[in-house]
């Protein structure tokens, strides 16, 4: 995708910390080059009119499969583009695309995605892959086939990295599976976000994965070790660490409202990734799905397998946004952070906060997080 030359005027910023006034916003070659009370209108350069709406960090979902009936391991060019511009309509500027992990022979998604990293895409900027395994535990592999899980293998690692050009940036580990600490310290060492889930790992065990190197949890508290008074388990190694994101689904179903409030208390906004865990029936309604060959059911925007296994949703990124909000009474400076700069500082990225060098990834909303434009590289995408 080229980059693009703004200038927003008239707007409430939050970068996401609420900045005092209205202000304008000059964005130059894909970068945010100035914010001020008031810039002069420069050739050449398009103009929107905020009306006093506010701009915020573009949202970043690290977590998600599919959107508007397209799911990222379809083997066709157009899914990843139909993705992008439905999550755009959401406020989203970037994402993970996220695939469950699949047979050795079937990886020609991975060289897709890695593709559209490259050439860009007309909505929402694929970053790389987060591939769900296959270095997991088959105990706790809910939707992921369990011919898709592997021993511990640093040459299969590398056989992945290679056919994704280079383009994983985020692989969901157990800690527990002899010889996955060091493909965890591996990963470490060559920029792939290694995250805990999937995973029947002991408090001890998580905290040996956490000090080799694990900084992200998967959809925290589902498909993992619970929260017990005498065995704390990765829940309790993510509370008592100081560095750990935890990726949190917001529907109510994964987790309870009551837990969400509980995360909320002990975990700071940087700290908390909301994430949708999206299937393809994002954007569409309520019905019966596929994905990756297996049917599911979508009910109010939670999906579901026959036996009634939870496995993923429909909710759009703002709505989660939205429904954090509700269930635990956090401010929009807050629940900003979590949609965009706790995921941008998870991955290194100069994004998700407004600032002179930053990347121009903008969502224009309201304090409901209604989306009225999502700019991403300085260019107005929908």
């Amino acid at each position: 995708m080229d980059k693009g030359s703004l200038l927003l005027k008239n707007c409430r910023v939050f970068a996401p910390e609420e900045m005092k006034g209205r202000k304008d916003i000059l964005m130059i070659d894909g970068r945010i080059k100035k914010i001020a009370p008031k810039i002069r209108l420069q050739d050449g350069i398009p103009v929107i009119d905020c009306k006093g709406r506010i701009a915020a960090p573009g949202f970043i979902d690290l977590h998600i499969h599919g959107a508007g009936g397209a799911d990222d391991m379809a083997d066709t060019g157009g899914a990843l583009q139909t993705m992008s511009l439905t999550i755009a309509r959401a406020g989203v500027t970037s994402f993970l695309a996220t695939a469950v992990a699949a047979p050795i022979k079937e990886n020609k998604y991975l060289s897709q995605i890695g593709e559209a990293v490259k050439a860009g895409l007309p909505g929402a900027q694929v970053l790389g892959t987060h591939i769900e395994g296959p270095f997991i535990n088959v105990t706790k592999r809910g939707m992921i086939r369990a011919d898709t899980i592997h021993r511990s293998s640093l040459k299969l690692l590398k056989q992945l990295i290679k056919e994704s050009g280079d383009t994983i940036r985020m692989l969901t580990v157990a800690p527990e599976i002899p010889g996955n600490i060091e493909l965890i310290r591996y990963m470490k060492k060559h920029n792939i976000v290694a995250s805990l889930g999937h995973t029947i790992a002991s408090y001890a065990q998580s905290m040996e994965g956490i000090k080799a190197g694990i900084t992200q949890a998967t959809h925290i508290f589902n498909a993992m070790t619970g929260l017990n008074h005498r065995e704390p388990g990765a829940p309790g190694a993510i509370f008592d660490s100081e560095t750990v994101a935890a990726q949190l689904i917001v529907d109510g179903k994964h987790i309870s409202p009551t837990v969400i409030r509980m995360i909320y208390k002990l975990l700071p906004p940087e700290r908390i990734c909301i994430i949708t865990d999206s299937m393809p029936d994002q954007g569409l309604t309520d019905g019966h799905y596929k994905f990756y060959g297996t049917e599911y059911d979508s009910v109010d925007g939670t999906c579901y397998y026959k036996d009634g296994t939870l496995v993923g949703t429909a909710v759009a990124l703002n709505e989660m946004g939205r429904r954090f909000m509700k269930y635990t009474g956090a401010t929009l400076e807050e629940v900003l952070t979590m949609l965009s700069w706790s995921s941008a500082k998870s991955l290194g990225l100069k994004k998700g906060r407004i600032i002179a060098g930053y990347d121009a990834d903008v969502v224009i909303t309201d304090e409901k997080l209604k989306i009225y434009g999502t700019v991403v590289k300085g260019r107005l995408v929908v």
